[in-house]
């Protein structure tokens, strides 16, 4: 994570918001495209990164 770039960190952050705001908006299209438990995977992958920046 040290070596990201400061917009590369930056777009993680704007991926993890994007998925937490879909999630708790839209959760029907979400399950629609995606199994609900890639798109929680992904998510806390995300949110482990955005902790790490």
């Amino acid at each position: 994570m040290r070596s990201l770039k400061k917009e590369q960190k930056e777009c993680i952050r704007i991926m993890n918001s994007l998925i937490d705001r879909s999630e708790s908006l839209h959760r029907a299209l979400i399950l629609n495209v995606n199994s609900i438990e890639m798109v929680q995977h992904r998510g806390s992958l995300l949110g482990l990164m955005d902790e790490l920046v």
